[in-house]
């Protein structure tokens, strides 16, 4: 869950070789091109009657901040919209997809939340590892998550995928139940990301004048 998630900065520190000039500059996220999804399992006896699957963000918006003079000045913020979360499974009927997202909705509380967010607050990039910690933020509570990242970058273009578990129960959610509880929800969630941002294409006008100067 562009979850977030959600640490494109760090990809942003990675293209420091191109002249971006000494200011902070602003990346445009690819909202049609990015990818965040939740994986939620099933569990208990009657498990095998469930399926696993995967839930979509299908509204989402943030800022991406790359400081090239420091990168650990580099930052991010990610919104989600709660009731923009989708079931992308191919066999859902469309009942059963209601369903789910119904039950879904009311487990987060997206009338009284709407939105899902992500805040860095610390950033560490070298050859080995890139790793982004921040803030997680759903149903009104917050915990801290770390979240390793692998980025490619091609011409103006940066793609960073990541992935990192985080436990429904930790912010207050009650995972679904039926049956009497011989077919739930896991209380771990899985959240996988594709996040693409353009960097900014600085102009000959830019280039001329940081020449002059």
């Amino acid at each position: 869950m562009r979850f977030v998630c959600t640490s494109l900065v760090l990809a942003l520190s990675l293209s420091s070789s191109m002249s971006l000039g000494s200011e902070p500059v602003t990346c445009e996220l690819l909202k049609k091109e990015s990818r965040f999804t939740v994986g939620v399992t099933a569990e208990g006896l009657l498990s095998m009657l469930a399926h696993d699957r995967v839930i979509s963000a299908k509204q989402f918006d943030g800022t991406i901040i790359f400081d090239p003079n420091d990168h650990q000045k580099s930052r991010v913020q990610i919104l989600i919209a709660t009731k923009g979360l989708t079931p992308v499974d191919e066999d859902l009927n469309q009942a059963d997809a209601e369903e789910i997202t119904e039950n879904m909705r009311s487990s987060i509380k997206a009338d009284e939340y709407p939105t899902i967010s992500f805040s860095s607050d610390s950033i560490k990039i070298n050859q080995q590892k890139s790793v982004v910690v921040g803030r997680l933020r759903m149903t009104g509570r917050t915990r801290r998550i770390s979240v390793p990242l692998k980025v490619t970058q091609e011409n103006q273009r940066l793609t960073v995928t990541g992935s990192f578990r985080a436990k429904q129960s930790d912010f207050g959610i009650t995972p679904y139940s039926a049956a009497l509880g011989t077919i739930r929800v896991a209380d771990e969630l899985s959240f996988e990301f594709t996040a693409i941002a353009q960097m900014p294409i600085k102009t000959s006008t830019q280039t001329n004048t940081q020449a002059r100067l």
